[in-house]
């Protein structure tokens, strides 16, 4: 099988789906607004068929609407979360490397980001691997008393011994 390029850029594609998804426009008239320049103003015009138009059109209301099934929807769980982890890994990796190759211009918060990112797909099981348990709570058992509400009442059940009488916050 040969490798597969696509004929319209993201960006067109990205056009074409919001201006189908708000409903305004027909088929017909995002067509002409991609062939005059006028669907984006971003977007230089570009032609495209009217089959074309519908079918992302229908992708994009068949995605939005949950319809549009991924293929690891369809693996057992654990090779699933494998894959997913196996994905989030990659590309952490990739945008850590291009975020260290920018010398001294890189983001902190990116980074922080993209440490997360990693840490949860190390919370994803690998595949003979089982959930790990959840981190236990850092607050502790007796929380310091507020001025809040519930900290009152948190308060006020802890004090009350006699669980027959109402709770008065």
């Amino acid at each position: 099988m040969g490798n597969w390029t696509p004929v319209y850029s993201t960006e067109q594609r990205h056009a074409i789906e919001t201006a189908a998804l708000s409903g305004r426009l027909s088929l017909a008239e995002i067509q002409r607004r991609a062939e005059n320049g006028r669907l984006d103003s971003q977007l230089e015009p570009f032609t495209i068929p009217y089959s074309s138009v519908a079918y992302i059109a229908r992708a994009a209301k068949k995605r939005r609407a949950g319809k549009d099934k991924s293929p690891l929807a369809t693996m057992p769980a654990a090779d699933a979360n494998e894959h997913i982890r196996q994905r989030l890994l990659s590309l952490a990796d990739r945008e850590l490397t291009a975020l260290e190759s920018r010398k001294g211009k890189g983001d902190p918060k990116l980074a922080k980001e993209w440490a997360r990112c990693v840490r949860e797909a190390a919370a994803i099981p690998g595949k003979e691997q089982r959930r790990l348990p959840t981190a236990p709570s850092t607050q502790p058992a007796e929380a310091p008393i507020g001025s809040t509400l519930a900290n009152s009442i948190l308060a006020t059940t802890r004090n009350n011994t006699k669980h027959d009488e109402p709770i008065t916050v």
